[in-house]
């Protein structure tokens, strides 16, 4: 039997507002530059390869919902037996040279849908045809706070980084630290899936 985890309160929140005319999935919006991908081009089977490859240190990518009986408390997850990695990285175009109102205009069709609860919370979409040679990238799901579950924090030389927290929890002084720029000297770090936040004793 596989093993169910269940949900945090955060993650029933997302799907407690869900309706027919309300979501509850979240999503971003990338364009790329695709001459700067190795051999000068982004595919379908690129992105599904690098998906792929990563699977396994993110668990709620190939794990579905299960609902408890009678709705008596958070749904859980459980591994999805029939995950298709084909199912979750589509690929789409805008007729060329595609405007970015073309392009905001199907990234709304594509955020319009609820995302098919019987399968992995997550989507990708890679669409062709932007205006100078340029491809986007949609990335919508509704699983929060379990992708930072498996924290891992790997920096290579030339690697770009990002923080998220709000204003003033100490981004910049977090990432002079990795950088060796700065030095610790008193107070914690927490990382939640919402923030990074830098606390004073």
């Amino acid at each position: 039997m596989a093993e169910l985890k269940q949900l945090t309160s955060l993650d029933a929140q997302f799907l407690a507002i869900e309706t027919d005319r309300n979501y509850g999935h979240v999503g971003g919006l990338a364009i790329l530059d695709p001459t700067t991908a190795p051999g000068g081009k982004l595919t379908i089977e690129d992105l599904r390869q690098l998906i792929q490859d990563r699977l396994h240190l993110i668990a709620p990518f190939t794990q579905r919902l299960v609902s408890v009986p009678l709705s008596i408390d958070w749904p859980y997850w459980t591994q999805d037996e029939h995950f298709d990695i084909g199912y979750h990285c589509r690929e789409i175009a805008l007729p060329e040279p595609g405007s970015h109102e073309q392009l905001l205009e199907q990234v709304g069709r594509i955020y319009s849908r609820r995302l098919d609860r019987s399968r992995p919370l997550w989507e990708i979409y890679l669409i062709h045809g932007l205006e100078g040679g340029k491809v986007a990238l949609r990335v919508e799901g509704l699983e929060i706070s379990g992708l930072t579950e498996p924290f891992d924090l790997e920096v290579h030389l030339g690697d770009r980084v990002a923080v998220l927290g709000a204003n003033g929890t100490g981004k910049s002084h977090f990432l002079r630290l990795l950088s060796g720029d700065d030095v610790e000297h008193e107070g914690a770090w927490r990382f939640r899936a919402e923030a990074l936040t830098h606390t004073l004793p």
